[in-house]
């Protein structure tokens, strides 16, 4: 469904721009080509700190990134509005679950904030997914799309996510 993919155009970018910004910490990330305007951040300083926490942290991030990455992957390739529909939600409830496991993660002080606000953004984006649900089961695909197409709320969590995945490295 040609459709599908516009509508899971958004979602994908984000994706890809997280997946680009959660490599390991031995190498570094391909950079990713998005319409997610890139933003910048001053560097954490992570010293004195924990470390393990910043392991946690920067593991638990990769989690997320996986999860969103695999499920809007599904809502891109969606074949038909019933397949859309069930897919999208299965990508809001990732974005739930992806704030809940953030939220129980260990954090260094330094990165507590870049987390809180993650945390907030994901939440955010769910409800944007919710909107876009709604959406796609009275067949508005394009209200589907502009529900996801939330830039600033995007640009949040690839910020926030490069900034732990950055400073934990």
């Amino acid at each position: 469904m040609t459709s599908s993919v516009a509508t899971a155009l958004a979602v994908t970018a984000v994706a890809a721009v997280l997946a680009a910004g959660c490599g390991s910490s031995g190498g570094s990330a391909t950079p990713a080509t998005t319409s997610v305007p890139a933003t910048t951040t001053p560097p954490v300083a992570v010293a004195g700190v924990d470390p393990s926490a910043c392991v946690v942290l920067l593991a638990q991030l990769q989690r997320v990134t996986l999860a969103i990455t695999s499920s809007s992957e599904l809502v891109a390739h969606s074949v038909n509005k019933g397949q859309l529909v069930r897919r999208i939600a299965i990508e809001q409830q990732q974005l739930v679950r992806s704030a809940e496991l953030l939220v129980g993660s260990p954090a260094p002080a330094s990165l507590a904030a870049a987390r809180g606000d993650l945390v907030q953004a994901l939440v955010a984006y769910s409800r944007d997914f919710a909107r876009a649900h709604a959406a796609a089961a009275k067949g508005d695909i394009k209200g589907a799309s502009t529900a996801m197409s939330d830039a600033p709320v995007a640009r949040r969590i690839v910020r926030d996510s490069k900034t732990i995945s950055s400073a934990c490295r």
